[in-house]
């Protein structure tokens, strides 16, 4: 018989501005976006924005200028790539440790095999461990 696969698909959202908002702590109330450009160029692309700006209809992929229209208390970030890769890093780190089998998609996507993993009282995955 063929065994079933199972998948676990993520792709976290708002990753870049969760980033830039785990040092800034004192922004975590405020409506926040990414931006490769900063503030400075209106015809930039948001990166990324927090739930708040959400909220006040921001989105990714919005030019900056249109976001400022709509959300003239928005504070814009300038990405971080490297900081962005660290801690991506370290995310893919606790996947690889649960499957060998991860596909990265980006820095905040990827896709793990967990058909070899089990699920526990409290349902959480883990490994399922095999005795020789």
């Amino acid at each position: 018989t063929k065994t079933r696969k199972f998948y676990l698909h993520i792709d976290m959202d708002c990753f870049y501005v969760s980033v830039a908002l785990r040092d800034r702590p004192d922004l975590t109330e405020a409506p926040v976006a990414v931006t490769p450009a900063g503030r400075s160029a209106g015809t930039s692309e948001i990166s990324s924005c927090n739930y708040i700006a959400r909220g006040k209809g921001v989105k990714g992929r919005m030019l900056v200028k249109d976001a400022l229209t709509l959300c003239p208390d928005l504070i814009i970030l300038t990405c971080e790539f490297e900081k962005y890769q660290q801690v991506s890093e370290q995310i893919y780190e606790m996947f690889f440790q649960l499957t060998p089998l991860v596909q990265i998609v980006s820095v905040d996507e990827a896709t793990l095999d967990i058909t070899s993993c089990t699920v526990n009282k409290n349902r959480v995955i883990q490994k399922k461990y095999v005795l020789n």
